[in-house]
């Protein structure tokens, strides 16, 4: 689910000087002087003992110049509150009174996105027949292909959205999906060997 950024950079528009006083409710960062807006920096991993953070209001973010990590109120949200990004941009956009509708009927709209639906889920009886098959390793995976409008979309060779044709393909590698084109040489290779089956037929090759 995407947010367009334009509304986010909206919501932090309207908010304007009380990002900053927000994000150090989230943040709590040490020796904090409220009229530069600088502090210790927030970063667990960085033991700041002078402060070394420091607002940007161009940017509406923190930085911190010691470790290099910034925070805006979304980031610091998550963090602080240990939030999904939708639940921080709900939050950021309440806080600004920002309208906008969160449903997942107008996410996808508003982007023109379209989420494919799973088209199974692995049960007893696809394991059975993989097994049948004399298959030892393997993983149920699929692939999602993307326009160059970026819409996602699984089995067919053009957008249902927009028509265009497939840009890129989306698959997994250990458990995430990252695009085909980014592969390195030997992985592309590998890739162009694999052999795909429909388990709902359990005979045609996609």
């Amino acid at each position: 689910m995407l947010i367009p950024n334009e509304k986010i950079r909206e919501a932090k528009e309207k908010l304007g000087r009380r990002n900053a006083d927000l994000m150090q409710e989230f943040l709590q960062m040490d020796k904090y002087d409220d009229r530069r807006g600088v502090g210790c920096c927030p970063n667990p991993a960085h033991d700041d003992k002078t402060p070394s953070c420091s607002y940007n209001p161009q940017t509406y973010t923190y930085h911190c110049f010691g470790c290099g990590q910034s925070w805006d109120y979304i980031t610091a949200h998550m963090q602080a509150r240990n939030s999904s990004f939708i639940d921080a941009c709900k939050d950021l956009f309440e806080a600004a009174d920002v309208q906008y509708d969160f449903t997942e009927h107008g996410l996808k709209n508003r982007r023109q996105y379209y989420y494919p639906e799973p088209r199974y889920a692995p049960n007893k009886d696809m394991l059975n027949y993989v097994a049948s098959q004399g298959v030892i390793y393997f993983a149920f995976t699929t692939k999602i292909s993307v326009c160059k409008d970026r819409h996602a979309f699984m089995g067919t060779t053009t957008c249902p959205i927009c028509g265009e044709p497939i840009a890129d393909t989306y698959s997994r590698v250990v458990g995430f999906y990252t695009p085909i084109s980014s592969y390195q040489k030997i992985r592309k290779r590998e890739f162009s060997q694999r052999k795909w089956y429909d388990v709902l037929t359990k005979n045609e090759v996609m």
